[in-house]
Order: structure tokens, then sequence, then C-alpha cells
């Protein structure tokens, strides 16, 4: 007999397989060349073969189904998929589409990605981004390793400008080495009198009573992550700057969950995570793991990031080393250039490296269990879904060195555009199919004297932008101002101006203030309330017609804030606004002590909850909520 998994020969009495660890009842038989059929109408009769090594199973004259036909021996194991829970979405088979797109797609995705991230860095550079002056040029002669040089240590300049992004503006790093704290304060504040009066009264005709009566609302909210995973913290909700509720919290980082209301019990209540789950649909589960998620090893994605960026950057080879102009929102500068080529079998050839690699990468197989686990994926379906996905990525190599000479048939050229230390200002990529252009993009941030011009354009022909990012500005010590505009065509018509950003930047080395403000243009304007303008309220449009929203964001030492308003002009009607703060101590306390949550809200009588309820509502009537809004809320 052999096994049903794997197809091995297994012995008669062997209770596993040796070779793949499968059950003995999960075998099947094979078709002798000769059957033999039993001399009387018994059960079949299992003859022992001659060589004992490899027991041959006797069939009856009639089998009862289909005799199973051996595959071919498969390269590694069968998976065999486990029965799975209806709630678990099938994966949709991947449609095919054209080969060459594919890999344009690819290709121009990440070089996007780089070419964003990398107009990052060139204004807040980190403080390990510290060349000596054309030290890549003199160590590096031969063009090619010039160009990997160059994109080498840009990426680490992104890597390291990202983490000390992260660390300033609050992440929480879930570590081995070190627990994180952190507290923080969000604020919503609405001033009604911005809307003016005409739009107030609509507003309270609509909703049945007045909001002029709302300030702010928000939280306080200190928080801890210690090494075994456990977590706490306090939260103080507040209205119109009065507090309303406030408590302490704590998570074991396994299974149970602790909170304590002063105001509503002076004891832990103590809840598991199956029962808040079941209360906030999850949500509270899914959070938790978010911040996991989000907290990946910084070594482990420098490791990859380092790993696949060298697959990529290896295969180009035909590099040419020069000089040209950069011109980008009306400002222009010479610089030395490199220029790369390549076709469209050195991308796929690329595309199937990284693909070959992704296939036995454990490090990749960690970061996707990690993101799964962090959209709430049940541990049981983890095996499954990677193994699909590994499918997809190996039909996809498969698919792609399948290709023949005519469906390669496209070049890409990009030209990378150098300062005096190496960095990358700017990127020219232009992709052709039959010597037609398919796709180009194009990037520049060029600073000359104290003036300095961006762009950020993608075009289908090389013609036409599907979309224009350009601005222009002026730089004065460690003050960067200027304006950028966004254009594009709507359904196919003409392109036209759609936005306009006022923008200021002071620091440096990631430290300092941001400003932005966003508006939208009379065009943009126009075209969007064509067909509400004769029926809407005049008050409404003239409001549309005058909003503006603005972004500010402040960096120093330990402290990150951001506040994001909607104005009517210069007048703030809602602002959104969090600072976080690093804290060198924080005490996450699991209670020695708590009391099940669902007994004690059962143990309540009416009395009590009435109680609770009438000073929940008198604590709102202080903060300024109407009668009106109070009875709403009571039903």
């Amino acid at each position: 007999m052999f096994c049903k998994n794997c197809g091995a020969p297994m012995a008669e009495g062997q209770r596993f397989c040796s070779n793949c660890g499968a059950p003995a009842d999960n075998v099947r038989p094979v078709t002798p060349a000769a059957p033999v059929t039993p001399a009387a109408p018994e059960p079949p009769v299992y003859n022992e073969p001659a060589a004992p090594e490899t027991p041959v199973y006797t069939e009856p004259a009639a089998p009862e189904r289909p005799v199973y036909t051996e595959p071919a021996a498969p390269e590694r194991p069968v998976y065999n998929e486990p029965v799975m829970h209806d709630s678990v979405p099938e994966l949709k088979p991947v449609r095919k589409k054209g080969h060459a797109g594919l890999i344009i797609a690819i290709v121009l995705l990440v070089l996007l990605v780089a070419a964003a991230v990398s107009v990052f860095v060139l204004k807040f550079p980190a403080p390990a981004y510290n060349w000596s002056r054309n030290f890549i040029a003199k160590t590096f002669t031969k063009p090619e390793e010039y160009y990997r040089a160059v994109e080498t240590e840009n990426l680490k300049a992104v890597l390291d400008a990202a983490e000390e992004s992260g660390t300033r503006n609050g992440a929480m790093p879930i570590t081995e080495e070190a627990p994180s704290f952190r507290e923080s304060k969000m604020t919503v504040s609405f001033n009604s009198a911005a809307l003016g009066s005409e739009v107030l009264d609509l507003l309270q005709d609509s909703l049945g009573f007045d909001v002029s009566w709302l300030k702010n609302v928000g939280l306080y909210h200190s928080l801890g992550v210690m090494e075994d995973g456990s977590m706490g913290g306090s939260v103080t909700l507040f209205l119109n700057d009065k507090d309303l509720i406030d408590g302490q919290y704590a998570f074991d980082g396994k299974s149970t969950f602790y909170a304590k209301i002063p105001k509503v019990s002076d004891q832990y209540l103590k809840l598991t995570m199956d029962e808040i789950n079941e209360l906030t649909d999850g949500e509270l589960t899914s959070l938790y793991n978010s911040q996991s998620a989000y907290a990946i090893d910084q070594e482990t994605f420098r490791i990859l990031a380092d790993r696949y960026s060298e697959i990529v950057i290896n295969g180009f080879k035909d590099v040419e080393k020069g000089s040209g102009e950069l011109k980008a929102g009306g400002v222009s500068a010479k610089y030395t250039t490199l220029t790369v080529r390549a076709n469209g079998k050195t991308l796929r050839d690329i595309a199937v490296a990284v693909m070959d690699k992704v296939e036995n990468d454990r490090e990749i197989m960690d970061l996707f269990y990690t993101v799964m686990r962090a959209e709430g994926t049940p541990e049981e379906y983890l095996q499954r879904y990677y193994d699909r996905v590994m499918e997809e990525v190996a039909d996809k190599k498969k698919s792609l060195e399948e290709m023949d000479s005519s469906e390669l048939n496209f070049k890409m050229t990009m030209t990378l555009y150098l300062d005096d230390m190496g960095r990358i200002v700017g990127r020219t990529i232009e992709v052709k199919q039959d010597k037609e252009t398919v796709a180009k993009i194009r990037y520049g941030f060029v600073t000359k004297g104290s003036k300095l011009g961006l762009v950020l354009s993608v075009s289908e022909d090389g013609k036409n932008d599907l979309f224009l990012i350009e601005g222009s500005g002026k730089i004065s010590g460690d003050k960067t101002s200027g304006t950028i505009t966004l254009s594009a065509p709507l359904r196919g018509g003409e392109a036209m101006k759609l936005l306009t950003a006022d923008f200021t930047v002071t620091g440096k080395d990631g430290e300092g203030k941001f400003s932005l403000t966003v508006t939208p243009t009379d065009e943009l304007l126009d075209y969007a309330l064509r067909n509400v303008s004769s029926y809407a309220p005049q008050p409404l449009l003239n409001l549309v017609r005058n909003l503006r929203l603005k972004l500010e964001s402040e960096v120093s030492g330990k402290t990150a804030g951001f506040v994001m308003s909607l104005l009517n002009g210069k007048e703030e009607i809602i602002s959104i606004g969090a600072d976080r703060y690093a804290v060198s101590s924080f005490d996450v306390v699991i209670p020695a002590s708590a009391v099940d949550a669902e007994e004690w809200a059962n143990s309540l009588d009416q009395g009590q909850i009435m109680a609770l309820g009438q000073e929940l509502m008198s604590l709102l009537s202080e903060a300024g909520m109407p009668l009106s809004v109070l009875y709403g809320l009571m039903g």
C-alpha cells in the first residue's frame, strides 16, 4: 500500500507514513498488473508480496468506487486543505492579463514609490545621511557600480528617515528590547459661528435642534506597552472641557481585559477577549493586532528592503553616466545623470528573480502572518492563505518564464539626476512598446540659489498627463515656502487645475513645523456643483465655495502633534487635533483581583441603573448639552 498524501510505499501494519507523517488510514490502493479474484465472496484477501519492502495490496475483482490513479511524483508534499468555516471567503482565480502590461505595471509602481519617498528625504534627511562630497563618484568608476551605490545609499536614507519620522510621530513599537510609553490628547473642536447664521438655521431645521452649544469633544489617553505584551493606560473623555468619564484599563497580552471606571464602579471589572470581541464585533482585538502589525521589527524590515532592492538594482546592466538639465516648477539646474536602459527580457528576469526569492523567504512568511493576524484571520487559516498566495506567485512566475520574444518587445529608459552629494533629486522613467511610449513618469526637486521647484507627473503617451503636480517656492535659512498645484483631466476632458496648496516648512533634521492649506479651484467647484447649483440653498453653496482645508504639524524632541482644520475662508469651523508625548516611564498594573463584568452588570437593580443614567445626564447638562438633545438621547 501507498500513502495517499505523498505516494510513498508503506509496510503492512505501519501506523504513519515515514515520508510525510500522514496516518495509516490515509492510504490508497494501486492497480496491480493482473488483479486476482478471491476464491470465496468473503472480503478481499491481502496477499503479502515477495519483497517485504513494498507489500502489494490485492484488489477485489469488483471495486465499489473508481481506482485512484497515481499522479506523477510531486516536487513537494501535496497540501491537504482543512475543512473551512463558511465565513472564510474563497479566493477568486486570477484573471490572466497581458504579460507585458503586468511587468510594466510592477516596475513602474516600484519606481514611482521610490521616487516619492526620495523627494521626502531631500527635505528631511536623516542624521545618518551624511556623505562626503562626491564620495560615491570618487569611489566607483564604472557607471553600473556608481548606479548601484547611489540607489543603495538613497534607500538607506529613506529607511532612516521613515524610522526617524515614525518614532517622532508617536509610533508605538512593540519590541523585545524595551517597553514603549506614550501619552496623547485628541480633540475635536467645533465653532458653529463660523458657519454663518443662515447655514446654522438650515442645520437646525434639518437636525431638529441647535448645534451652537457644541464647542469641543475629545479624550486624554496614557498608554504603556511592556516587554511581555501587556498593556494598560488611562482614558478621560471630555465635552466642552468638562470631564465626563475617566478610567483605567489593563490587558495581560493574552486573554483578559480589565477596566475600572470610578464613576461607575470602584473595582476592576474583568472581561475575556471573547466577550469583548462579542461586544465590539472584534474591533479591540483588531486594534491590538494592528499595533503589533505596524510594529514590525525594524531590522527585519531593513533586511527585506536590502534583499529585494539588491535583486532589482543588480538586474540592470546597461548604465551610462553623463550630465543633464532638470526642470521643475520654473526652476532648472544641471546635474550628474545616470541613464539606465533595460529591455523586456531584462525586466522579466528581474521580476522572476524577485518571485523566486519570495517563494522561499522565511521573513516574508513571518511578515505575511503578522499582517493577516492584524486583519483578524484565525490561526488555523494562516497556512492555507499563505500557501494560496505562494501558488499564485508560482503561477505568475511560470507565466513570465514562458513568455516569448513577441511579448517582450518593450524597453525602459530611466534617467537619474544626482546632486553633488550623490542624492537623487529627480528621475524620469519612460517605457516604450513597438517604439511607442506607453508610460512615462517624471519627478524632480530642483534648487538653485534660494529658488525651489518640484514636479511629479504620470502620462500614458508621454504627452498628455494623467495628473500633474507642480510647485515653486523659495528657501530662506531653515524656512521653505511656496505653492503647489494639482492638475488632471476629469472624465476624459481636458486637464484642469483642481487644487492649489500653500505650504511652509521650518526646521531641519526631522524637527520643526509644517503647514499646508489646500484650496479647491473655481474650475473644480464649477464642475462639482454643476448638477446641484439650480436647487441647493444659496447659503450652502456659498459655504462650499469658501471652504479650505488646513493641516499643521509640529515635531520637537519627544513630542509630535498635528491639527487638521476645515475653514470657511479664514475662520475655523472644525478642527481635529492630536498631540503625542513620549514618556520615560509608565506603570501598567494588572489587578490582583477583579469582578466578572457580566456578573457585576447582572447584579445591578433597576434603581442603580437609573442612578448611573441620571449621573451621566447631569454631567452632559453641565457641559452645555440642551435638554432637547438629552431627551433625544434618552429616547
